[in-house]
């Protein structure tokens, strides 16, 4: 009797210290969700009725393969949970922050599904931030759709490359960018073709000296390797 009791009192406790947690303000509990990878801010919605759709309305996207890597569908899995998070997803929300993190090889075109309709998803829902970490895939400029570099509302983006990703020529990536509001352009690990000993200011004048980007756009490139 005691024992029952006791687990009781132990539910009733952790009941008050969701109840205590859900009376947050959404901004907060966002905050808090953004700490955790879309999938398993999913998971939160078993905690109370107010959770399940908290996620759905967060200003950011977090996607994350690595958790699927040790699966032998894990690319086929992947995709489909994208598609399931962006089908669920609150449609008028907006994504201030978008995180794609992809583990593996891009060997066929319908490989770049999952990441295009993520990206197309966070340019339709004015993106700000976007961070694209190719860990082990072979790929260029052409496998992204241009809508990330068309992007008006997007002000950071950041490409993160693994394994020899994000290969492309310096005049293709300007083309690609004189049209873009970016502010501050993240490089880190990506390889330029014809160029050696590759730093900021080589890549300004080699890629911009026949395409200018609009002027006053104030564009800042940090180079990583």
């Amino acid at each position: 009797m005691a024992e029952k009791d006791s687990k009781q009192a132990k539910i009733s406790d952790h009941e008050e210290q969701v109840d205590r947690l859900s009376a947050l303000p959404d901004e907060i509990l966002h905050q808090i969700l953004y700490r955790f990878a879309t999938k398993f801010a999913g998971t939160t919605s078993v905690l109370s009725s107010r959770w399940r759709s908290l996620w759905k309305s967060a200003p950011f996207l977090n996607l994350d393969s690595d958790p699927y890597r040790g699966s032998k569908s894990g690319n086929s899995d992947f995709e489909n949970f994208v598609g399931t998070v962006l089908s669920l997803r609150d449609r008028v929300a907006d994504v201030d922050s978008f995180r794609f993190v992809y583990v593996f090889p891009l060997r066929r075109r319908t490989d770049c599904d999952p990441l295009n309709s993520a990206i197309d998803y966070a340019v339709a829902h004015k993106v700000k931030y976007c961070l694209l970490y190719l860990r082990a895939a072979q790929g260029n400029l052409s496998i992204f759709p241009q809508s990330i570099f068309l992007c008006k509302s997007l002000k950071i983006l950041r490409l993160r490359g693994g394994y020899g990703a994000f290969r492309f020529k310096p005049s293709k990536l300007a083309k690609a960018l004189s049209a873009s509001n970016l502010k501050t352009l993240y490089l880190d690990y990506c390889k330029f073709k014809g160029c050696q000993g590759m730093n900021v200011r080589t890549f300004r004048s080699r890629t911009f000296g026949s395409i200018p980007l609009k002027q006053g756009s104030g564009l800042r490139f940090v180079l990583q390797s």
